[in-house]
């Protein structure tokens, strides 16, 4: 179970999200998705109040003015941050602790996340085979923290997202993968474990579960190297690159890490 949040958070609406009245009807609209959102009198109340700089626990209090129930505010302000946060309508201030943090080497790239509490952290250390100590801020850099029984967490696009604290993992795991495959530009993404031996490069291709992961570790212990689990990039002139987060069998399996190195084909 993790810590609930100590840290000051503030929300406020997304500088492209605009309230508006439309014939009585009070609706959102996000410039950036083109899209008009609707809204119900208790979600319109929330918004405004949001866009006067109040706290969550001042909304609370107000609602509870208007005669609704502490926990029925509660619920109707989580629904509708959920919902406006999925959507990129609202913006997430918060500060975390520089001192809470873990870089590690993913391929070519730096991986550098700073959580709120040491819990936070050690959901993903064993994501990385490789940690690093250097200096510097080049690479992928997240934030992560808690809101009551769920995660925030934003990457360099600001953008913010939400998980359970059980799926913080691969949900991390999914937005890493997504920014490599994005920023690599290789002409071909793969599903695929991948290795090396000799110069050349093997690829583990199936569906989820069919046992890439498990053939994976047996090869290393045949004297493969371990390039990739997931995901392969392909280059143009044939080149496979995997994306080495740490081998993960499933539960009951155990974990295997090994070194990342780019492996090449003919």
């Amino acid at each position: 179970m993790l810590d609930k949040s100590s840290a000051e958070m503030v929300l406020r609406p997304a500088a492209d999200a605009g309230f508006a009245l439309l014939d009585g009807r009070s609706v959102l609209f996000s410039e950036a998705a083109q899209k008009i959102y609707e809204l119900d009198q208790m979600g319109a109340f929330i918004w405004c109040k949001l866009a006067q700089d109040a706290s969550l626990e001042n909304i609370h209090q107000e609602l509870g003015k208007l005669g609704i129930d502490e926990q029925t505010a509660r619920q109707f302000t989580r629904q509708a941050m959920n919902i406006w946060i999925d959507r990129a309508l609202l913006d997430v201030d918060w500060r975390s602790s520089t001192n809470c943090a873990f870089s590690a080497i993913l391929g070519r790239r730096k991986i550098t996340i700073r959580a709120e509490n040491w819990d936070l952290l050690k959901e993903l250390v064993s994501l990385f085979s490789v940690s690093d100590h250097s200096a510097g801020d080049d690479g992928i850099a997240i934030e992560v923290m808690v809101l009551d029984d769920q995660v925030l967490f934003r990457g360099d696009d600001a953008r913010v997202r939400r998980c359970e604290v059980e799926a913080l993992a691969p949900a991390i795991k999914a937005y890493i993968t997504e920014r490599l495959i994005r920023d690599d530009r290789s002409a071909l993404a793969l599903h695929a474990g991948s290795l090396a031996k000799g110069g050349m490069g093997l690829l583990l291709c199936g569906q989820p579960g069919a046992g890439k992961s498990t053939l994976a570790l047996q090869l290393v212990d045949a004297g493969f190297q371990y390039a990739g689990d997931d995901v392969a990039l392909i280059g143009t002139d044939g080149t496979i690159r995997g994306i080495p987060f740490a081998l993960t069998l499933k539960e009951g399996r155990g974990i295997y890490s090994c070194d990342d190195e780019a492996i090449g084909t003919t």
